[in-house]
């Protein structure tokens, strides 16, 4: 979801120019950032209610190697 949002920055060049262009392109990215961090807390939050805390660090592991193939 996160590589799709830069599709929204894309027609900002044609419009603007120089530090206009960048702080356009700034805010764009806190925002993305900001709405891609909110569901964090709920995740962990679920994760700690689903998963016991013996298997948590296999888990993870094993989550984070899976989601990085793609990336």
């Amino acid at each position: 979801m996160a590589r799709l949002s830069l599709l929204n920055d894309h027609p900002f060049p044609l419009l603007l120019k120089g530090e206009p262009l960048i702080l356009v392109l700034i805010g764009f990215a806190v925002a993305r950032d900001a709405f891609n961090n909110l569901g964090s807390p709920p995740w962990t939050s679920l994760v700690g209610d689903i998963v016991p805390i013996e298997r948590r660090g296999v888990y993870f592991g094993s989550r984070n190697f899976i989601m990085a193939l793609p990336g």
